[in-house]
């Protein structure tokens, strides 16, 4: 249903790694909202600073755009003795840490809600029982069943034998 078209990229901005792990980010967001039936469910933005970012949240949380910052042909201004390259490779790690940060909250909504809500462990070992053989009874069953098609009478297995000669 989604798909990370290469072409729409923008790779002088981003690379193709961060732009997947968005996409992936992004698939989680959607189960979390459509697959766990939280529809209002939303990332905690206060959460992802870290304590040393707290006084600049706007910086913390990825790209932002500052008319005061960008010149008017869209180009990076940047901070005496830095090169446009740094200041796109500094954006870049702030996106990654927000991306990951994100991944983070979102990867531990959802194991946190099939564990609790949805009681995830008691259907993995409902499984293990029935299909794992956690009591046996499934071999026993099975055994028997094969015990009954696969043990011919010997007479018969005489004539098949014999005709097969």
């Amino acid at each position: 249903r989604f798909v990370l078209l290469q072409d729409n990229v923008p790779l002088g901005v981003i690379s193709m790694n961060l732009a997947e792990r968005a996409l992936i980010l992004g698939k989680g967001i959607n189960f979390i909202r459509l697959c766990l039936g939280e529809g209002r469910w939303e990332l905690d933005l206060a959460s992802l600073c870290s304590n040393q970012q707290e006084t600049n949240k706007k910086a913390s949380l990825g790209y932002r755009y500052d008319p005061a910052t960008a010149s008017s042909t869209g180009s990076i201004n940047c901070h005496p003795g830095k090169t446009v390259r740094d200041e796109r490779s500094n954006y870049a790690n702030v996106l990654d840490m927000t991306i990951s940060r994100m991944a983070e909250q979102v990867n531990s909504h959802i194991l946190k809600s099939l564990r609790d809500k949805h009681h995830l462990q008691t259907h993995l070992w409902a499984l293990k029982q029935f299909l794992l053989l956690g009591r046996g009874d499934f071999v026993s069953a099975l055994l028997d069943g094969l015990h009954r098609e696969l043990d011919p009478r010997s007479d018969d297995a005489r004539r098949v034998g014999l005709g097969e000669m």
